[in-house]
């Protein structure tokens, strides 16, 4: 049997110092027919409650006082092509259900409204040992979707791994009612070890969100491409970022083009960036034409990004987009989220927007990560016929294949980047196109 001590109600409210204010605690003490002076110090009350003996209520509403609010989960998706109908999914179902092998989970719910998708809502239990004992075990709450469409079933789920076991389980208690193998495809780079490939994959997504146009970027992630550079004997470049201030130099000397061992005045900070930094992580604004996600795309490849798209309507919203691999070298396990809603301002002529975002409902939330969702597709789609071109041209050697990726990059951002320009020399983007 467990029972809370008087060192785990300390240990909460320490935890929780800045919640619990002490007009959380007068109401605490209140409810239990206490009256304490203004002059009481935190110190004191919690010396004072951590000593008494907590009824199962009090210590509930203690934790919901002191609770965290969860932060929005980042979901993953996949599609299993095939012909699929309702029955097979609630045979399918019904078998995980029953099953020996299911997932570890407290409760797992199905439902299935006229004209909606299939709905799995799923309760399991978290273990924390790094939070104080009451905050260890976490109750969590998770769904998945599913969809039987012309295309397949698609999956979408919460992008943890208590929840991707639940589809993988689905998959087999699928696989056993049919002939065909049931293979789930999911958005992957790892196939592509293109930079450029895997750079052109988020530029695509992110002018791809149908009915959607792009407004900002406010963050990039990226990752240095590997190997970089071939040294003698053949080695990669992690031997590269292994080596000493000598041999960064060495190498900063065989990328010169003038032929005498100096680094080229405007070249070397692009070269000792690609030769010491694995990745980087850039915040702002515009950054797609900033100074320095230009000066890194040379040696590095995106595998995150943060993003707004205005809805061409004539109320649309502005929407905040998420997209990242959790592998960053492999660019695998795909993860993206809608991160909230900028509306319009309500008075005045309906232009102008709040400076703030609120979360989306859950039916804006489907909406556009379902937008999402098909755009990753077709950016997958787009890039993957130019990987095999980019591997011939990748093969001729040297740094003339690396600065034929950049040039790919170039291109894909030259609309903001000639609007920038545009801007430097006094012209407004529309003059600029108009003198096109």
């Amino acid at each position: 049997m467990y029972f809370a001590d008087n060192k785990d109600i300390r240990d909460l409210l320490e935890s929780s110092r800045q919640r619990v204010t002490h007009d959380v605690l007068r109401d605490f003490l209140l409810r239990r027919g206490i009256i304490v002076s203004d002059e009481a110090t935190k110190a004191d009350l919690f010396d004072q409650i951590s000593m008494w003996t907590l009824d199962l209520n009090d210590l509930n509403w203690l934790l919901d006082t002191t609770a965290r609010a969860d932060r929005a989960e980042r979901y993953t998706s996949a599609t299993v092509p095939g012909k699929f109908s309702d029955a097979d999914v609630r045979k399918a179902v019904v078998a995980l259900k029953k099953g020996s092998d299911a997932p570890l989970l407290d409760s797992l719910k199905f439902t299935k409204s006229s004209g909606a998708p299939f709905l799995l809502t799923a309760t399991y239990s978290e273990l924390d040992p790094a939070k104080t004992r009451l905050r260890q075990k976490r109750i969590r709450d998770g769904s998945i979707r599913l969809e039987v469409g012309p295309d397949g079933l698609s999956v979408r789920h919460e992008a943890n791994e208590r929840m991707s076991a639940v589809p993988e389980a689905l998959m087999k208690a699928l696989a056993a009612g049919k002939t065909e193998a049931v293979e789930a495809r999911k958005i992957d780079l790892s196939h592509l070890h293109g930079a450029a490939s895997r750079t052109n994959f988020f530029l695509t997504l992110i002018h791809g969100v149908a009915g959607m146009k792009l407004s900002d970027v406010s963050k990039v992630q990226v990752e240095r491409s590997m190997p970089i550079l071939g040294s003698e004997g053949g080695s990669g470049g992690h031997e590269a970022l292994d080596a000493g201030s000598g041999d960064m130099d060495v190498e900063a000397e065989e990328l010169s083009d003038d032929g005498d061992g100096n680094v080229p005045e405007g070249e070397s900070d692009l070269d000792l960036v690609g030769n010491e930094v694995r990745g980087a992580i850039l915040r702002g604004v515009s950054l797609l034409t900033s100074p320095e996600f230009q000066m890194l795309k040379k040696h590095f490849f995106l595998f995150g990004m943060e993003w707004t798209s205005e809805e061409v309507s004539e109320k649309g919203k502005i929407v905040q987009f998420e997209a990242a691999f959790e592998n960053s070298q492999e660019c695998s396990g795909f993860r993206y989220k809608v991160k909230g809603v900028i509306d319009r301002k309500k008075s005045g002529d309906g232009v102008e927007f709040l400076k703030t975002s609120r979360p989306c409902t859950e039916i804006e939330n489907s909406h556009y990560m379902k937008l999402l969702e098909h755009a990753s597709k077709e950016a997958l789609a787009s890039v993957e016929p130019s990987a095999a071109t980019e591997a011939s041209d990748d093969s001729g050697g040297g740094d003339e294949a690396g600065q034929g990726n950049s040039d790919v990059i170039h291109d894909a951002v030259a609309p903001e980047q000639e609007a920038s320009e545009a801007a430097d020399e006094g012209e407004t983007p529309d003059e600029a196109n108009k003198d096109d």
